[in-house]
């Protein structure tokens, strides 16, 4: 009864999929639900388009006489344009929709021979309802597609508008030959540059100058300025944006207005609010009433003075600050007391949205300052105008510039916009969900139909379900708007709810803890869906045999003193987290599972460290998925610190964070010694006018005083060596500020790596693989800067850049095909599926907001609203407002990313009495849809076991006291560290040092290289006796000066001449005198002298009178109507101890033997030899050479030569 029940929930399912793959006269909407296949979807559109309807109206261009099968594919794909996510993500669906063409064609019926009434193909997901009727003329334009695959046009979005711009630069408005500056490096310039010249100028007095000078006097400098101003372009404001003073009495009268309003609201509820317990909690309520004491604004006041007036009021209040943020804690709801709990479930809704807006309003007052607002505004409209002049007339286009530069193009320009539209027969978005205003105007101005209904076939497929990029500028609301137009416009709006990921118990659970909350609200969040099981997955009972379930939750709750549950610190409830996990796992892999279907998800990285020891504890092999924390990084702060203080010799802090670095390990205690001694300063001249053998009296001193330190009971012996270490140091420096100055970039990195021993000392520190792949990506990095011809100041400039613009930049990956379990952020996990999930820290807060930048833009209701060195806008607490709405909202659709990864088993994993409040997630599965147990249903008294099935699913207390004893454990491995061989130690370096050699040999052998060099080389060794001089070089025959010049000339010259003849021409004989007289021609172009070219002349036309008068002349004939290719180009791959990349070439003729039918190549020689035995021996010279040619025709064609 179950089954059928599921049977018919699966049919619009089925139905969905078939529009998806019929209906191409009117757009479609597809909303995928997680794990129901929508790459499938979209690649069985394209085909379906392709094999049916696209083909014949492609055919119908065509006249019957031009009609050819790989013509009309051609066109065909031509028209398609799919819009990806990632540059993956489009090779992944251009791999699978020519695999699709292949496996049709090669299929002997399009049935995929199961049971069934859905009448599937052997294509995943591809229908037979959806293909023509005839299977061999779908097998024949299957062929012809695959064949011209390649003309399908599947791209991200940027790459697509990019497109664009280069097709139209002069609609657009765009440079011609405009770079898109991927790294923002150009853009940085341009910044640099007009700060510079503004601050150059209004420093000395000019414009601007008093602006300037007040933010200096408020610490706002050039680095500050140039900061807002590339946060600024990042947001994609405009200069214009900045043009008008948004501080006027009309725009900050609301605000008052707001305030005061809020106030009153709130004055009752803040005077019962001194009555509960807590005392944050009613000094905030105490100071809210001293606020709405305060005498009213008076008639006529400015706004302005009312606000400031406030503003110096709330900074001169010692609680001030701390009152503003628990306002804004109050409005999250998540973040209360036991007490502030209670008591706002009594507040009315009018009493707590005063709250919201008094909380949104403080924002705003609390850095209130229109004067230096003012100034900063006036100064950044003045950058940011010489910047965008600056970027068009260099040609420099941004990412987020190739989108509105799109965007306009579309819009401005209709004979544009129609031209397009007409030549895309289909339109496939792919990840909708995830787009943006810009993305969205793009997709409609060329998908939409128009007032006629006409237009491409406009296929839309997301979830917003899994839209949770919001700080990547995905925007529901405008997915939203998008979706009621392809409505309005008569489309239609399908959902996918088959999961071929999960059985049916994970995605039950799914259903229970994310239909409750996951309330739909226009514009803020979607309607939930329920997923179903796909045929044959699971058996729908979820349980296994022994401990584990389908569903599991774990609480991380410690037990106190007591034996009993008690608060428990996040630090204790991650240990207990962590040992669960690691012993869970390393027990189903001794079961059998493997280590790549298994994933520990996490919603930040806050105590990552505690989890991955526990899993090396137990043995598990784990694989750290982007992890964003490149910059953060140990080796990567050490090695930014190095680079810094080789190119700047002032940087102190860089040379504060080399000395402490293992590099040098200068103890703390040792540093002030240091500086008394002058450290610092000598540094700044070592190599100009100190010498590091120089500062040895220097750090004798420092050492002196350094024993004479009490260090608290640390004994001297363990800091011993760090003196001789930091005399090696200031050596090495110098060594490689010179390399720097002299040497190649690819010398100068060496000494980087080797001198200091980056690797080596990374890869001792736990987990050392990790660390090795973050230092190689950093010197790649910087390789490629240095090969850009880079100097100090650009290099500088790019890691100061860098390391503000990409705080969370995704860490490096080691260069291993290890598997095991995957450690990942919910974010990092979208799009996978494990077998078993853990999901744990659902207890913890939300974290660091992303939006928390000093300098930001949006635009909002029709106008830039913008936070400007922390100073708002009036409209911005709106703005505020909104991404709070939206930021709640997206953390539901996180927990639905995190629970749809699992397939067989889900864990959940939280603590439910943390010390420091409940987190939005778990507080949110109070709600859970079938009851969400209390403590004391799981844990009735100590006798009760740490597991127990309540509510479909089972509950498992870690912090139990019998837990341990009845949960399977692995060995551990030892923790004890041995000491390193000596011979072994001395064995790889002597393997290192043979390793060093292969490579230098390596590097020694070019990347390209030539079939025809063997030949040249070894004509070279048998001609040595004829040539004076050096083999690579040799000098003119002893009988004539310019003999070798004229050999070579006729050799070439008689080549061109065989090349261009043509074997159709009715008479042989007048046509090899026609291409006689064009070799003359060039001889007499391509020699120097008169006399020389007089006897080149008579030497290529006695070659030619021989040649016709010969045997080969007759043979040459022959081949009229065999020539299969002439000058073929060749890339192949390299002979062994050749060139290291690729062999390349043109073979002169490739031709069938008339008589014997084999495939025979040729290559022309010019040459006088005296008899048979001559011609043996330079045929064997030239033999390899041939033999190449042989062996590409075989590698490439699969002909037998």
């Amino acid at each position: 009864m179950m089954e059928d029940s599921l049977h018919s929930d699966r049919l619009p399912d089925i139905e969905a999929r078939l529009v998806a793959q019929t209906v191409f006269d009117r757009p479609v909407v597809l909303e995928a639900g997680a794990g129901t296949g929508k790459t499938a979807a979209l690649v069985a559109r394209i085909v379906a388009w392709s094999l049916g309807p696209g083909w014949d109206r492609a055919l119908g261009g065509f006249d019957a006489a031009e009609r050819d099968n790989d013509r009309v594919a051609a066109v065909v794909l031509n028209g398609i344009v799919a819009i990806t996510f990632t540059e993956d993500a489009a090779a992944e669906m251009a791999r699978r929709v020519a695999q699709a063409f292949d496996e049709i064609h090669r299929s002997e019926t399009l049935a995929d021979g199961r049971s069934g009434p859905e009448g599937k193909t052997s294509v995943t997901g591809l229908y037979q309802q959806a293909l023509p009727e005839d299977i061999d003329v779908v097998k024949a334009r299957a062929a012809a597609l695959l064949t011209e695959v390649e003309w399908l046009r599947i791209s991200t979005i940027h790459a697509f508008a990019r497109a664009l711009l280069g097709r139209f630069p002069v609609e657009a408005g765009v440079h011609p030959s405009f770079e898109v500056d991927a790294d923002g490096t150009a853009a940085d310039d341009c910044v640099e540059w007009a700060v510079e010249e503004l601050l150059t100028g209004a420093y000395g007095g000019e414009n601007l100058g008093d602006d300037a000078l007040l933010l200096a006097g408020r610490g706002i400098g050039p680095v500050e300025i140039r900061d807002a101003v590339a946060a600024l372009l990042g947001d994609g404001c405009p200069a214009e944006a900045l043009a008008e003073d948004p501080m006027g009495a009309q725009q900050l009268a609301p605000i008052v207005k707001r305030l005061f309003s809020s106030l009153d609201t709130f004055a009752p509820a803040s005077l019962k609010m001194t009555e509960i317990t807590g005392s944050r909690t009613v000094a905030t309520a105490r100071w809210l009433l001293d606020l709405a004491g305060r005498d009213r604004p008076r008639v006529g006041e400015a706004p302005g003075i009312t606000l400031a007036g406030i503003s110096q009021w709330v900074r001169d209040q010692p609680e001030g600050e701390q009152s503003i943020e628990r306002l804004k804690l109050w409005g999250l709801k998540n973040t209360y007391t036991n007490a502030e709990e209670e008591f706002f479930e009594s507040v009315s809704d009018a009493e707590f949205e005063a709250i919201c807006q008094l909380a949104g309003v403080m924002d705003f007052i609390q850095t209130f300052d229109p004067a230096v607002f003012g100034a900063f505004r006036r100064i950044l409209h003045e950058v940011l105008t010489q910047v965008e002049t600056e970027k068009r007339r260099r040609g420099i286009v941004g990412f987020q510039d190739l989108l509105t530069g799109a965007q306009n193009l579309l819009e401005q320009h209709q004979e544009v916009r129609q031209g397009l539209r007409a030549e895309i027969t289909q339109l496939l978005v792919d990840e909708m969900q995830d787009t943006d205003s810009e993305q969205a105007a793009i997709i409609s101005l060329l998908g939409m139909p128009d007032e006629h209904g006409e237009g491409p076939g406009l296929f839309l497929v997301g979830d917003p379900k899994q839209s949770i990029y919001g700080w990547r500028n995905a925007d529901m609301k405008v997915y939203q708007q998008l979706v009621r137009d392809v409505e309005d416009q008569g489309g239609d709006r399908r959902s996918l709810t088959v999961n071929f990921r999960s059985i049916q118990p994970v995605l039950d659970e799914v259903t229970c803890l994310v239909e409750p909350v996951m309330e739909e609200k226009e514009d803020i969040q979607p309607a939930f869906e329920r997923l179903i099981a796909a045929q044959g997955i699971g058996d729908g009972s979820g349980r296994e045999e022994g401990p584990r379930s389908a569903v599991e939750h774990w609480v991380s709750t410690a037990a106190g003193l007591t034996g009993v549950p008690g608060k428990t610190s996040a630090t204790v409830a991650a240990e207990l987290e962590a040992e669960a996990v690691a012993r869970d796992a390393a027990d189903l892999h001794s079961s059998g599972t493997p280590w790549g279907e298994m994933a520990l998800l996490m919603r930040s990285r806050g105590h990552q460290a505690a989890y991955l020891e526990a899993l090396r504890r137990y043995g598990v092999p784990y694989v750290v998925g982007k992890d964003p924390n490149y910059y953060r990084t140990r080796e990567v702060i050490e090695v930014m610190a190095l680079v810094r203080l080789i190119l700047d010799p002032f940087d102190v802090l860089a040379l504060v964070a080399v000395l402490r670095s293992p590099m040098v390990g200068v103890p703390d205690a040792a540093l002030r010694p240091l500086w008394k001694a002058g450290l610092p300063g000598q540094t700044f001249k070592l190599g100009t006018e100190e010498s590091p053998e120089g500062l040895r009296g220097l750090i004798e001193a420092a050492v002196r005083e350094v024993e004479a330190l009490d260090l608290g009971g640390v004994s001297l012996p363990a800091l011993a060596g760090w003196p001789d270490v930091l005399q090696v140091f200031l050596t090495r420096l110098l060594i490689l500020r010179e390399s720097f100055e002299a040497d190649a970039p690819d010398v100068f990195l060496e000494h980087l790596r080797s001198l200091m021993a980056l690797e080596p000392l990374a890869a001792c520190r736990f987990p050392g693989t990790y660390r090795l792949a973050n230092l190689d990506r950093f010197f790649r990095d910087l390789e490629q800067v240095l090969i850009e011809g880079g100097t100090a100041d650009t290099i500088l400039r790019h890691l100061r850049r860098t390391e503000r613009e990409n705080p969370d930049e995704t860490s490096g990956r080691p260069r291993s095909d290890v598997e095991g379990i995957a450690v990942l952020t919910i974010h990092g996990a979208k799009g996978l599926g494990f077998e078993h999930v853990w999901l744990v820290q659902t207890h913890a807060g939300s974290g660091a907001s992303r939006r928390g930048a000093v300098t930001s833009a949006q635009w909002f209701n029709g106008r830039w609203e913008m936070v400007i060195r922390g100073m708002r806008t009036p409209g911005y607490f709106e703005v505020k407002a909104g991404q709070d709405d939206v930021e709640q909202a997206e953390s539901i659709r996180l927990l639905y990313v995190a629970l749809t990864r699992a397939k067989k088993r889900l864990v959940i994993v939280g603590n439910r009495m943390p010390s420091s409040g409940v987190g939005p997630m778990l507080k949110s599965f109070e709600r859970r849809a079938g009851g969400w147990p209390k403590t004391e249903d799981l844990w009735p008294d100590e006798t009760q076991g740490p597991r127990i099935d309540l509510s479909q699913a089972r509950w498992v207390w870690l912090g139990h006291p019998l837990w341990d004893g009845e949960t399977p454990r692995a060995e551990t491995r030892a923790s004890v560290r041995t000491a390193l061989d000596p011979a072994r130690i001395e064995a790889d370096g002597e393997q290192l040092d043979r390793w060093r050699e292969r490579a230098r040999e390596h590097q020694l052998r070019p990347w390209l290289g030539t079939a025809s060099e063997e030949g040249h080389r070894l004509f070279r060794e048998a001609m040595a006796d004829r040539f004076d001089g050096a083999e690579d070089e040799p000098k003119a025959p002893r009988e004539a000066g310019a003999g070798q010049w004229i050999a070579m000339a006729v050799g070439t010259a008689m080549h061109g001449l065989l090349e261009r003849f043509d074997h159709s021409a009715g008479d042989p004989t007048h046509e090899l005198n026609t291409r006689l007289d064009e070799a003359l021609v060039w001889l007499h172009g391509a020699l120097p002298r008169e006399d020389v070219r007089a006897t080149a002349g008579k030497r290529l036309q006695t070659i030619v009178k021989r040649f016709r008068e010969g045997p080969l002349w007759q043979r040459f004939l022959d081949l009229d109507g065999s020539i299969l290719a002439r000058e073929l180009a060749l890339v192949t791959t390299p002979e062994t101890g050749g060139a290291v990349g690729a062999m390349t070439g043109a073979i002169d003729l490739v031709y069938q033997d008339p008589d014997t039918g084999e495939i025979v190549v040729a290559d022309y020689k010019t040459d006088q030899l005296a008899d048979d035995a001559e011609i043996q021996d330079r045929a064997a010279v030239y033999r390899p050479q041939l033999e190449i040619y042989a062996r590409a025709l075989k590698e490439a064609m699969n002909l037998d030569v």
